[in-house]
């Protein structure tokens, strides 16, 4: 935790970079965290996300706002340094104990894609950076022919590849970190035994633009650690915002006070990431805060397809088969399934249409209400499915 000291300090110095930041505080009335307002999405669509803040060292451009433009994110070079500091740390202690000397990259466009080259030439790795636009072959015969020990790539990247190649293992992947898309557990135990490594050569990390690293997980303890010069609180959907639907009682949506920030407001972000059984931890005489997993993302803005848990879904049909990629969606009150799966025989087909409505509370809720008429599970194009050039389907579309 933070001292009342740093509190007033940081909101002293996020007041002098936003001027629009002193009308929403009153120095005198904050003695904690929570006498500061929350930065929610109509604040910042408001005052943050449209523009840029002068003497930025880096401009980046995230997933639109409500009113369906960008955002921009502006990070200093105060910001730059912590950042890449904090990636280069994480990588070197996942490379620490092996002989990995190459690294093969395809993490797309922003932030990330920026500043990944530095963080490997830091570490002296030899790496390909590969085009997002190539076609999944041509990322199958590089990752051939390269061999590297590190994979570094989204995981619906991966679900393509191991749908193509029978035998992974050929590629001699050491290490594998996953990038830009929350994973479920059953997901990782599918990968390690698919490319031959243990669970714990998976290294999972939750980060988003606007602050960076977040949590990385830890194997031992199963459970995402928020990450030091973060603190985080797992708020309730009404002290958030009254018309947000209530969740499960295990949890809450995470909210973000970071010091690793100049060049955003940082103090009480409201992510509108729902994670589960969010709580503060003692591991070996030091307090860290834990949460399992993050099924899903709410929000006002927010379609009810979108509140809906892509991390569930993906968990019901790892029951059933080994590798799969899967695409989710809701159109005209109907929720689909899409899996492409060697695999997958009607027979399974059924068996997950009827586990996703039992498994997923949130889908029986809506289908209740009206909100949902039905469930389809349907095979999905393989042509169109493995075709390269758009990322982040591990997430409901709508």
């Amino acid at each position: 935790m933070f001292s009342k000291q740093q509190l007033l300090q940081k909101v002293k110095e996020i007041s002098s970079i936003f001027s629009w930041y002193k009308d929403l505080v009153n120095p005198e009335d904050i003695n904690v965290l929570g006498d500061l307002p929350l930065m929610t999405a109509e604040i910042l669509e408001k005052y943050y996300y449209g523009t840029s803040v002068p003497g930025a060292a880096g401009i980046y451009e995230t997933s639109g706002t409500s009113s369906n433009r960008r955002k921009l994110i502006s990070y200093s070079e105060r910001d730059e340094k912590i950042y890449l500091d904090i990636k280069t740390k994480r990588f070197k202690e996942i490379l620490s104990g092996t002989n990995i000397k190459k690294a093969f990259i395809d993490v797309g466009v922003g932030h990330v894609c920026s500043t990944t080259n530095v963080i490997f030439e830091r570490l002296g790795l030899e790496y390909i950076n590969l085009d997002i636009r190539l076609p999944i072959e041509e990322h199958i015969k590089l990752l051939s022919d390269f061999k590297p020990g590190l994979l570094y790539m989204p995981p619906s990247l991966i679900d393509k590849i191991l749908y193509l190649i029978p035998d992974p293992k050929i590629f001699q992947i050491k290490k594998i970190v996953p990038i830009g898309e929350i994973v479920t557990e059953k997901w990782v135990k599918k990968i390690a035994q698919a490319f031959g490594l243990k669970t714990s050569d998976i290294h999972i990390g939750y980060g988003i633009t606007e602050l960076g690293q977040v949590a990385i997980y830890s194997h031992t303890s199963e459970k995402y650690l928020v990450v030091d010069g973060v603190y985080a609180e797992g708020l309730r959907a009404q002290e958030i915002n009254d018309s947000l639907e209530p969740l499960a009682h295990n949890e809450r949506i995470l909210v973000l006070t970071s010091f690793n920030r100049d060049f955003f407001p940082s103090l009480r972000f409201v992510t509108y990431d729902v994670v589960r059984d969010f709580e503060t931890l003692d591991i070996d005489g030091i307090t860290k805060q834990a949460f399992v997993n993050i099924p899903r993302r709410v929000g006002t803005e927010f379609k009810h397809g979108e509140r809906i848990s892509i991390h569930d879904i993906e968990n019901v049909v790892f029951q059933y088969l080994d590798r799969a990629v899967v695409h989710a969606s809701v159109k005209d009150n109907k929720l689909t399934v899409g899996i492409l799966s060697r695999d997958l025989t009607e027979k399974i087909l059924g068996k997950i249409t009827r586990d996703i409505q039992e498994a997923v509370p949130e889908i029986g809720i809506m289908i209740q209400s009206g909100l949902l008429d039905h469930i389809s599970v349907e095979r999905l194009d393989e042509k169109s499915c493995l075709a390269t050039g758009v990322k982040k389907k591990k997430k409901i579309t709508s």
